[in-house]
């Protein structure tokens, strides 16, 4: 028997709501906060993104070089679990970003932020309250 270790992680989507650096970096900071917070130690360089040390400085612990090679690639796949908190027309924006149901284009951005991992789709839907 095979095992597989995995992690499953939920988030929404965000897109920039035009082409300005500033709408482009909320939406970052959005992704980076809400799924790099963990993604990023384990599919990426084993440590947080760099918008959230920015941020947070001295709140966020801080990684080893042993603990960054140790955490680093503990996944064997990506398992997702994505759905907005709520959406509908009057959904408002935050720092020049758009909620966006779209899928496709968070299993995107996954792929270029942490160089293709295998994904599995664990939960697709509405989180409502």
């Amino acid at each position: 028997t095979t095992l597989f270790r995995a992690l499953t992680l939920a988030s929404h989507w965000v897109k920039p709501r035009n082409g300005s650096a500033w709408s482009v970096d909320g939406a970052q900071r959005s992704m980076d906060s809400v799924l790099g917070w963990f993604a990023r130690p384990i599919f990426g360089e084993g440590d947080y993104p760099e918008t959230l040390k920015e941020t947070l400085q001295d709140k966020l612990p801080t990684f080893t070089e042993a603990e960054k090679s140790e955490i680093r690639k503990t996944a064997d796949f990506f398992a997702f679990s994505f759905g907005p908190n709520s959406f509908g027309p009057s959904t408002p924006t935050y720092y020049g970003q758009s909620p966006s149901l779209n899928l496709r284009e968070a299993l995107d951005w996954i792929k270029r932020e942490y160089e293709n991992p295998p994904i599995l789709i664990a939960e697709n839907g509405w989180f409502t309250h």
